[in-house]
Order: C-alpha cells, then structure tokens, then sequence
C-alpha cells in the first residue's frame, strides 16, 4: 500500500493518470495563466477565522493579484463532465455546486483587502479549463 493508501499495483496507473492532467494543464492557455507567475500568490493558503461560534478553517487552493491589481481565488477541482454531458451544462452544474463555497472565501478577502476587487473561478486540471464564477 502506498503513502497515501493506494495499492501498490495501481500507483502506475495514478502517475500516468498525473503526468496527463499536469500535460493538458500546462498545455492550456488557461491553466498557464492560473499556475503562472502572479503577484501575492499563494497555493493552499490557509485562512483562519473567529466565527464567534468557534475557529474555522479555510485552505484556499490558488490566489493570487493579477495585473489588474484584481485578486483572484481559485478552486481546484477534478470532476468530469459525465457521459456525453455538454461542456456547459458542466460548468454550470459545477458552479452551482461550488459557488456558495467561494462566496465565502470571497467575503473573508474583502474583509482583509477592502479596497481591492475580488474574482473567483474554478479550475479543472483534467481539462485544461478555467470557468470564472461571476458573484453579484
């Protein structure tokens, strides 16, 4: 078994499965941008908080201060459409799930950076996509 609990006999597998998605996110205009070099980025960044009701805990994936001076908050997700899903009802069906979590991690930015405009999106490695999240 290994480190992490895979069994041994599928670890090629996994690598394989690894070396693809860092190919195809490497090889995407948009993953180039999200792992590229940015101002103030942070890669599991982690947020603690007083909720009042106790410490909360925060791990923020990717940030980072683009040239905009605009901060960004990704989320790293592994998820695939199913079957023969279309791509956007996808995005739109991953947005919905995780746009309330984002929120959040919205919110906690503009208390620390009031002055600053703050994006969000969700990046999928295995595709090579990048689907910002549009908050009201």
């Amino acid at each position: 078994m290994g480190q992490k609990g895979i069994p041994n006999k599928l670890i090629p597998a996994a690598l394989a499965q690894l070396q693809s998605t860092i190919e195809i996110s490497l090889s995407s205009e948009h993953g180039r941008w999200v792992l590229g070099q940015h101002r103030l980025a942070k890669n599991e960044y982690e947020l603690v908080v007083d909720s009042g009701k106790g410490i909360k805990r925060y791990i923020i994936d990717r940030t980072f201060v683009d040239e905009h001076d605009q901060r960004w908050i990704i989320d790293y997700k592994s998820s695939e459409p199913m079957n023969s899903e279309d791509l956007n009802d996808f995005f739109s069906r991953m947005e919905q799930r995780y746009k309330a979590q984002l929120s959040v991690y919205m919110k906690l930015f503009n208390l620390s950076e009031p002055g600053r405009h703050h994006r969000c999106g969700l990046f999928f490695p295995i595709l090579g996509h990048f689907h910002e999240i549009i908050m009201q």
